[in-house]
């Protein structure tokens, strides 16, 4: 079985961490700490920032997060202001919403996320210089305005299937809160060679992956993976 953030008991675990996920470094007594909200609670409605996701960071590492804080609010206030229910694309001469969209640092804002979930699970830091790719759930455009090669690799397609099959037989870590409006799945693998570990993750916004709506042949989410050994259980 798994490793589970989907009850507040196992939150409130997750959230015994001996180390600053941001940063990676051990807190020490003294230590000026704040709690962070996984993710910002800005990118949800009121009724659904219950229950979150905290872990403790360094104070002055959460204050270099609010420019990132803020790009989920964006990011939240697009979603919910019914950018899902149609392409975003046709709403960009009237709001410029898709614009702002694709001005999104998503790969950032993913991975910390990820960053986030990794502590959470295995109480193990996961630098941000790991080797990873992902695919966010905007659909990215070549400059002549088509989709571009890159929403279309197949080891992204591989990465769903392999998160999906072992989903089904409950071979999952996962993150579920926020009343269901966040959701991380982490799945372990090996590379052909049976010697390289890597994790996969697929990641959850308020249904982000409906911003594909009517672009793409079929809706994309975000998937992607990090190569690192696979951690321990905690103690």
């Amino acid at each position: 079985m798994g490793r589970s953030v989907i009850t507040r008991k196992e939150a409130r675990r997750a959230k015994k961490l001996s180390f600053c996920y941001h940063c990676g470094g051990a807190f020490k007594p003294g230590d000026c700490l704040d709690d962070d909200h996984i993710p910002p609670r800005t990118a949800f409605q009121n009724k659904d920032r219950n229950w979150p996701l905290k872990l403790p960071v360094h104070e002055v590492c959460n204050s270099n997060l609010s420019a990132s804080d803020e790009q989920f609010k964006h990011l939240g206030e697009l979603l919910r202001d019914g950018q899902t229910n149609q392409p975003p694309h046709t709403k960009a001469c009237e709001s410029g919403a898709y614009t702002l969209l694709q001005g999104l640092p998503m790969k950032g804002m993913i991975c910390r996320l990820v960053q986030a979930c990794h502590a959470a699970f295995y109480q193990h830091w996961l630098p941000l210089e790991t080797s990873n790719s992902c695919l966010s759930p905007l659909v990215q455009m070549d400059q002549s305005g088509h989709p571009a090669a890159e929403n279309h690799y197949p080891q992204y397609e591989h990465f769903c299937d392999l998160r999906k099959f072992n989903a089904r037989i409950g071979n999952v870590d996962r993150v579920e809160t926020c009343n269901g409006q966040f959701r991380c799945h982490i799945v372990w693998a090996y590379t052909d060679d049976k010697k390289t570990p890597f994790a996969v993750f697929g990641i959850d916004i308020c249904g982000w992956h409906k911003l594909s709506k009517g672009m793409l042949s079929r809706l994309q989410g975000c998937v992607g993976h990090y190569e690192m050994p696979i951690p321990r259980s905690p103690a």
